[in-house]
């Protein structure tokens, strides 16, 4: 096995921030030094795209002209991993793009008290804010009307004609006409249509939702569509990996030890390429299980209900625990979907041990939507098992002269079915 480079010890950050005004795609640059942190939230869970949370101090005057055009301006954001043992190493960009911002701050009414009549040059007269970055083409990708009739490919041999049926994987590649690459994890039910309407929708996760929930369901366990600044993803939520042509490998193992246990205080991660996966090591003091007791006294049993009156029911055995009575949970659904009870069922199922990390010395990057994620724990081994990724932060802070990364992730567990 071959150890990675320590991000913690040898790589820093650096940034690049400029404000493009609508106008005039005029550019004005906020200095490294004004920046004071960033972080970057990944909810695979509730969300479909990344957040960038950006702490900065900027002088008042140009602070109200980026508050003033924020329906309309940019932010052009890059990040360099900086090598810092090699000093001819300029650094690899991380991210680089055009970012629509948005804050709740309104502008400063007192320029007029703070800037004497022969001071209007003065731009040192700081106003601490956050912004909240989303980027542009992402959102401008997402936003479209879909209003389709789609129909299988017709044939006529002889005096008889033949359709060529659609399947929900024709329909799904629809997506890539906006977002590429897109990874897309293989369905378990792919099944024919002749012929698909799809009413309006204006969002293109609002279109993979009505396939989904109306049509039939793609997994099981319910899905996930998720765009990273690199890569799309149409995902299970069973935790299963999908191989990414950009990835060495799909596999992430993490084992938790004892405080003093010397092998679980390494830093980094290691790459064992002997069985194809990568690995963390961590004492249990870098984790925190949190387990949810409610789901298992309330839910024994899901039932639902199809607009087509049709009834499917699922029972969820093993949350009949002590001094606890079965008790069913009705959804009434929208769709004549008959499977939407499992993707249901899954939900209430994999949300009741979840596991929370927080490390200094992991890049962020290698926690993607489509790896599979197993737990090792030596000191709470009922804990052991396969779990889906919730939630990944990367925290930037600054220390003197350039940030450090570290790095706050979610699991859940994933119930054996």
């Amino acid at each position: 096995m071959a150890q990675v480079t320590n991000i913690s010890d040898y790589y820093s950050y650096r940034v690049t921030l400029f404000f493009v005004d609508s106008e005039d795609n005029s550019t004005t640059e906020i200095a490294q030094d004004n920046i004071r942190s960033i972080l970057i939230d990944k909810n695979f869970e509730d969300l479909n795209q990344p957040v960038l949370m950006l702490s900065v101090s900027v002088d008042k005057k140009i602070l109200n002209r980026i508050i003033e055009t924020q329906e309309d301006s940019l932010m052009a954001l890059t990040l360099y991993k900086v090598n810092e043992n090699n000093p001819d190493y300029i650094g690899d960009k991380v991210l680089e793009d055009l970012f629509i911002y948005m804050t709740d701050e309104d502008i400063s009414y007192t320029n007029e008290l703070d800037y004497n009549n022969d001071e209007h040059d003065r731009n040192d007269l700081f106003r601490n804010i956050t912004f909240y970055l989303l980027k542009r083409d992402t959102v401008n990708n997402m936003n479209q009307v879909i209003n389709t009739c789609n129909r299988g490919n017709r044939s006529i041999v002889g005096d008889k004609v033949f359709i060529e049926p659609i399947t929900m994987v024709d329909l799904l590649m629809r997506v890539a006409d906006y977002f590429w690459p897109l990874l897309i994890e293989p369905l378990q039910h792919n099944p024919n249509f002749d012929q698909v309407v799809i009413p309006p929708v204006t969002k293109v996760s609002d279109y993979i939702e009505y396939l989904n929930d109306n049509l039939y369901t793609f997994y099981d366990s319910g899905y996930r569509f998720f765009v990273d600044y690199d890569s799309a993803y149409i995902v299970s939520e069973s935790g299963n990996k999908v191989e990414h042509k950009n990835e060495d490998y799909s596999t992430v193992i993490i084992e938790i030890g004892e405080l003093l246990s010397l092998d679980h205080g390494r830093q980094g991660l290691i790459v064992d390429d002997d069985n194809s996966c990568y690995r963390i090591f961590l004492p249990v003091t870098y984790t925190k299980f949190t387990k949810n007791p409610f789901t298992k006294r309330l839910v024994t049993n899901v039932t639902s209900l199809t607009s087509s009156g049709d009834v499917s029911s699922k029972n969820i055995l093993e949350n009949i625990t002590k001094n606890n009575t079965a008790k069913t949970k009705l959804f009434i659904t929208k769709s004549s979907n008959p499977n939407i009870a499992s993707n249901i069922e899954s939900g209430l199922q994999n949300r009741n041990i979840t596991l929370d990390i927080n490390k200094p010395d992991l890049d962020a990057s290698l926690f993607t939507v489509n790896k599979e994620y197993i737990i090792r724990n030596q000191v709470h081994p009922e804990y052991d098992g396969k779990y889906l990724i919730q939630n990944v932060k990367q925290v930037f802070l600054k220390q003197d002269n350039k940030f450090k990364m570290s790095t706050l992730i979610r699991f859940a567990k994933i119930e054996s079915r």
